[in-house]
């Protein structure tokens, strides 16, 4: 048992590691130090050169990259020391440093934590890592466009954003920097582990935090130094990546800790500084980088969205792909408080050059190690037929793990779930936010490598996931698929006894010239025609099987379906939008499912018993999937066509049901974020036009598989 454990998370900064490691291994010889290094999934061969080079270092490969907490965590699982030395790789410090630590915690017991004072390679201190927790004047006055002048104004910086760090001797302050800082191991067990709900920043303002609220004291030492490089784990990141990271964890820690007047005051005055700045690269420096500019935007609606899931109940959880939610209702535990981390591993210790995966390895499937499938219900009143949906996915051949979305039901659905459902995670919200920001948030989740969205009105047959994961497995290009979904009626439902054959609900979409999207096969009975596996259009949303690269590729701020459709073509959108990144969606016939087509599992109901509101996206969102994807060449070739079937639905909308007509209302309010998703897409397309406007009037589709050109720039 060691008294001091040093952690280190590495991403591709191999040569400042072996730095950071070289440092520690001379210091070793004079203290009683273990090294701990968890190798977050890097590329440039960080994880082999300590093997190689550090043999007495302890490696724990990660197979991903969960972000500067979870591999702190994972570490902590392992560490035997009375200390933990938490240390970015781009830090180097010497034994007399970390002597003077331990001992400045072995004299002083209030104290939780104690930090070296980092300097640069050229003695500079970073004093800036040092803050005061935020404030309303910090964040005006250093967080805007105003931080140029207000940092030339040392007492300004000293009363609002950074502690004076001239004198002399231990100097308590608010947070201390995660890139260097001594633990007492009892701290982590009274205050809890670091937050792995971020992926980056704000961890360690976090863990200050909760010190702090729980009377710990935080301390720098000015006379004691290390040299910090610092931004080595980001300097690849785009200006645009960083500030999205830094605002939505900053968005995070006001949420978490429900700091409400701040949140209230501060969030209007980042996001209106965030277009700004926007404005300004577009303004003052033409040809600043798009991605920039577009990190700036997606900054803004990140902390609008973390505002909206917190006014819901809902937290929220970063990673490196996007946002995840965490609710904040039901049983589970929150992993930055005093009794949510991980516990400490059985052994203890390792033996050697010990490498474990930092997650859990994939369940095993006859033998074969097969990672599991996240299936996301998306419920809104399906309370009646929630059983059956939840009892085909039991019955799955292949592991499943199971979130229910429930869209503030009134019928006792979530109630069921917590109560009926033990393996299930639901995310109860309070509000209905709708089909596609109710299947992101189940989504955000997940982590397997294939997730299915499912209506609760649907039941599986018990190989249906496994003959779809088999079939993406095999083809690296198909991004989304479905399979054959019959008819059903409820009380077959509901009795779980469903049998292939009858009339079919849906075999893919078809799109016609008018940009009408029609389910193939849907009220005709099967036949030959429907067993050959093709490419659609689109595949149907009410069992619409995912694969997760493709949904990064295609939103990697978590946006995968666009939830200004509400309910209604959110699963075409998500499609056409995969195929403009030349990603295939193919329909699978020897996947059996069973739909009860209506609303909220009533049957096909009269329109008077669907909500206006409802009607009105899904009369709006015929026209936001043409103005987000399709390309105005196209829309003339098939203009005809087009305005033929305009005619006929405003025809119906006046005679039959004029209110509808008022979603023209709601498609102006979501024009102009639609167009500029529009311009961020039509930049990344991978896929001609040509291979596009195959699709249009296609009768019945084609197998028409991606070309080698798209195939070889799929990521």
């Amino acid at each position: 048992m060691a008294l001091v454990t040093a952690t280190i998370v590495n991403w591709n900064t191999r040569d400042a590691l072996r730095r950071c490691l070289d440092a520690l291994t001379r210091a070793r010889a004079a203290q009683d130090l273990e090294i701990i290094v968890v190798d977050n999934a890097s590329e440039d061969g960080s994880a082999d050169m300590v093997e190689r080079e550090f043999p007495a270092v302890r490696l724990l490969r990660s197979p991903v990259n969960g972000g500067f907490a979870a591999g702190n965590n994972a570490a902590l699982e392992h560490a035997t020391g009375e200390y933990v030395l938490i240390l970015n790789p781009d830090v180097e410090i010497g034994a007399h440093a970390i002597a003077a630590l331990v001992a400045f915690l072995e004299s002083t017991p209030r104290a939780a934590a104690v930090s070296p004072l980092l300097a640069g390679p050229d003695g500079r201190a970073h004093t800036h890592l040092y803050r005061r927790f935020p404030s309303l004047a910090q964040i005006v006055l250093f967080w805007t466009v105003l931080s140029p002048v207000s940092r030339r104004i040392p007492w300004l910086t000293r009363r609002f954003f950074e502690h004076d760090l001239d004198a002399r001797g231990p100097i308590a302050v608010d947070q201390l920097p995660g890139a260097a800082m001594l633990v007492r191991r009892t701290a982590f067990e009274d205050i809890g582990r670091l937050d792995p709900d971020y992926f980056m920043w704000f961890e360690d303002v976090d863990w200050c935090y909760r010190a702090r609220s729980a009377g710990h004291g935080l301390y720098v030492l000015p006379d004691v130094r290390a040299v910090h490089a610092g931004g080595a784990s980001f300097d690849s990141w785009g200006l645009g990546k960083r500030v999205h990271q830094f605002y939505r964890a900053f968005a995070r820690f006001l949420c978490k800790h429900r700091l409400d007047r701040l949140r209230r005051l501060a969030i209007p005055i980042l996001t209106f500084d965030l277009w700004i700045k926007e404005i300004a690269l577009r303004v003052v420096s033409p040809f600043s980088s798009a991605r920039d500019r577009d990190g700036l935007r997606a900054a803004r609606r990140a902390v609008r969205t973390a505002v909206a899931l917190y006014r819901s109940g809902e937290l929220i959880r970063y990673t490196e792909a996007g946002l995840d939610r965490a609710s904040t209702r039901g049983a589970r535990t929150d992993p930055g408080t005093r009794d949510g981390g991980p516990g400490r591993s059985p052994s203890g210790t390792h033996t050697g050059t010990a490498i474990a995966p930092v997650v859990a390895a994939p369940p095993t499937d006859g033998g074969v190690r097969r990672a599991r499938i996240d299936a996301i219900i998306v419920n809104w009143n399906g309370r009646r037929y929630l059983p059956a949906c939840i009892r085909s996915l039991r019955e799955s051949t292949v592991p499943v793990r199971i979130i229910v979305v429930d869209n503030a039901s009134t019928d006792g659905s979530a109630a069921y779930v917590r109560t009926e459902v033990a393996e299930a995670e639901l995310v109860a919200l309070d509000a209905n936010i709708g089909y596609a920001a109710g299947a992101n948030a189940g989504l955000a989740r997940g982590d397997a490598p294939y997730a299915i969205v499912l209506n609760p009105d649907v039941v599986l047959a018990p190989d249906h996931l496994a003959r779809l994961r088999d079939r993406l497995d095999a083809d690296p290009r198909i991004g989304a698929a479905q399979g054959k979904l019959y008819r059903v009626n409820p009380d077959a439902f509901e009795a779980g006894a469903p049998r292939p054959g009858g009339e079919l609900d849906s075999a893919g979409h078809v799109i016609r010239r008018s940009r009408m999207v029609v389910d193939r096969g849907q009220g005709r009975p099967d036949g030959p025609a429907f067993d050959r596996e093709v490419s659609v259009f689109s595949a149907c949303g009410a069992a619409l099987f995912l694969r997760r690269a493709m949904l990064e590729d295609l939103a990697p701020d978590g946006r995968y379906f666009d939830d200004a459709f509400f309910a209604y073509k959110e699963d075409i959108d998500l499609c056409w939008r995969a195929r403009l990144l030349g990603w295939d969606v193919r329909y699978v016939p020897g996947a059996i499912g069973y739909h009860i087509r209506g609303w909220a599992g009533t049957g096909a109901p009269p329109k008077d018993r669907i909500p206006l509101s409802v009607r009105r996206h899904s009369w709006k969102n015929h026209y936001l999937l043409m103005l987000k994807n399709d390309h105005p060449l196209d829309v003339l070739r098939g203009l005809p066509a087009i305005l033929g079937w305009e005619v006929v639905r405003h025809g119906y909308a006046l005679l039959r049901d004029p209110r509808i007509l008022l979603g023209h209302v709601d498609l102006a309010r979501a024009l102009p974020a639609a167009l500029r998703e529009r311009r961020a897409l039509l930049r990344r397309r991978r896929a001609s036009r040509v291979e596009m406007r195959r699709w249009f009037g296609t009768a019945e589709p084609r197998l028409v598989p991606a070309s080698h050109a798209v195939a070889e720039r799929l990521p």
